[in-house]
């Protein structure tokens, strides 16, 4: 599962997708990085892979995150049916 959040508000679900070994991604719609870190103290666990600007552009960071993490999953699927196919 691919999960985007925009802040706080959606440490839960971070949480829950790097148990999970999911992505979660963040969108960033203040300033820097840095302010949206600052409104909360997030463990190690609840982190984001990538912490993107909002911008929703064909060839923008957070399309280029998408793109990479369908692209993880569909090789992690394909690798276990690799030994599944024999």
């Amino acid at each position: 599962m691919i999960y985007v959040g925009d802040g706080t508000s959606d440490i839960p679900c971070f949480s829950v997708l790097n148990e999970e070994q999911g992505v979660a991604i963040g969108v960033n719609k203040m300033r820097s990085a840095a302010d949206w870190a600052q409104e909360s103290s997030i463990t190690q666990g609840q982190r984001v892979v990538n912490l993107a600007p909002a911008d929703y552009r064909e060839d923008s960071e957070l399309m280029q995150s998408l793109v990479l993490a369908l692209e993880g999953i569909g090789k992690q699927i394909s690798l276990r049916q690799l030994s599944v196919g024999e």
